[in-house]
């Protein structure tokens, strides 16, 4: 029976059901000392002056955008693989996408093809580091400051990772992050804005603190989901689930990559109204807690992906993806990103081992030139988003499950599989 689960769970499902409790029970959330106490400590973890909370991070981008004066027609640069609510909050300011290809080394943008990019003048930039990935992102903010387009870059997935010594956030304009479900400080929700050059956010500031409280079931249904995250997490349901999807195959791994990583431009034009709020005292508790746990689980993280590199570094058919950095600083492992030609097939093989692998829950946007007009050549982002899955490979995991994983690969060089590996 299968015991490795999809996803990446920082909080057991007893943490979580007993915060969910807590929640029920509470009254009306509201903010206070918590809050400043934790935009205190998570600046000070991101070496800048000031920090401001918020109810979600695509909610920091959508003040951000307003406050350095974003108006519809507006060229914003980004990703063609990218994380979707973020896109909402593009679609909703009227702002106009303009793509640039993904670089293999470091999973943003490449360097050539964003001096092209910018030749188009976009006024904004949003750089979005994916899977954990220590890349080098100084050459492409230099690129963006002489070009004179604002950079805000999402470290959502990367705020724990540095190259050679600096934050990948370093040299940005602005950065944001988000404390919602998956994530190492997971609160329910919760989103984080900060400037590494020193930007003053004090108007920014004073439009969060004007918005309303949170409505407690927005947190409440947050909570839940995460609970039910937690209860799939456990081995017995897992494998089952597991289980029954290799038997009956109802949920195929074509539906999944049709529906998950393979959906196009399903945003919605705008934020919901509900999500535009303050960030809660009984949220920020529960970010302090997660941030305090965070070094084991950074620790952790790394022996699993330095465990992986020993493991497929003899493999023909797999290797583990590394950028240049140095091993103090090495990635903050996030996920295990695997290229096949046939994903549908590999996830078939995978079940055999009881590991629930899975396609994206990013959002691949067709590309378009800046006027809107004809594609635009994507073939790095086309050939990720063609034909990849996503292995778990999260810090709760057990040896028995860790070994299932390092089992599944080590068969597949005895296969007719293929593929490259990358965390």
């Amino acid at each position: 029976m299968g015991t490795v689960p999809r996803g990446r769970l920082y909080w057991s499902f007893w943490e979580t059901v007993s915060s969910t409790i807590q929640l029920v029970f509470a009254r009306r959330l509201r903010s206070g000392p918590m809050v400043g106490h934790l935009e205190a400590l998570m600046a000070s973890h991101f070496d800048v002056n000031d920090l401001v909370a918020t109810s979600r991070a695509r909610v920091s981008l959508q003040l951000l955008l307003n406050h350095l004066g974003a108006r519809p027609g507006d060229q914003i640069l980004l990703s063609p693989i990218t994380i979707r609510p973020m896109l909402d909050v593009v679609v909703g300011l009227g702002l106009v996408p303009l793509y640039c290809d993904l670089c293999e080394d470091n999973m943003i943008f490449g360097e050539e093809a964003l001096k092209l990019a910018v030749l188009h003048k976009p006024k904004f930039s949003l750089l979005t580091p994916l899977f954990g990935i220590s890349a080098n992102t100084g050459p492409l903010l230099k690129i963006l400051k002489t070009a004179g387009c604002t950079s805000i870059i999402d470290v959502s997935q990367t705020a724990d990772t540095y190259f050679r010594g600096l934050g990948v956030w370093d040299g940005a304009d602005y950065g944001i992050a988000s404390l919602s479900a998956l994530k190492t400080v997971d609160s329910f929700g919760g989103g984080l804005l900060f400037s590494p050059q020193g930007h003053p956010l004090e108007k920014l500031r004073t439009k969060v603190d004007a918005l309303p409280m949170p409505p407690k079931k927005v947190v409440l249904l947050a909570a839940l989901r995460n609970c039910l995250y937690a209860l799939y997490a456990t081995p017995l349901v897992c494998g089952l689930a597991v289980t029954f999807f290799a038997t009956v195959n109802v949920f195929s791994p074509g539906w999944l990559m049709r529906q998950s990583g393979g959906r196009r431009l399903g945003v919605r034009s705008g934020l919901p109204v509900a999500l535009v709020s303050q960030y809660s005292d009984f949220q920020a508790s529960l970010a302090i807690k997660a941030f305090r746990r965070r070094p084991k689980l950074v620790l952790r993280r790394k022996l699993l992906a330095r465990e992986l590199r020993s493991v497929v570094s003899g493999l023909n058919t797999s290797e583990i993806f590394v950028p240049e950095t140095d091993d103090v600083s090495g990635s903050d492992f996030w996920q295990v990103l695997v290229y096949v030609s046939k994903p549908q097939e590999f996830q078939k093989f995978l079940w055999k081992y009881g590991i629930d692998s899975g396609s994206t829950s990013l959002s691949f946007l067709p590309g378009a030139s800046p006027d809107g007009g004809e594609k635009v050549a994507l073939p790095v982002a086309r050939k990720i988003h063609a034909g990849s899955l996503f292995l778990p490979m999260h810090p709760l995991f057990r040896q028995s499950a860790v070994s299932s994983l390092f089992d599944a690969l080590a068969d597949l060089e005895a296969t007719e599989g293929e593929g490259k590996v990358s965390p």
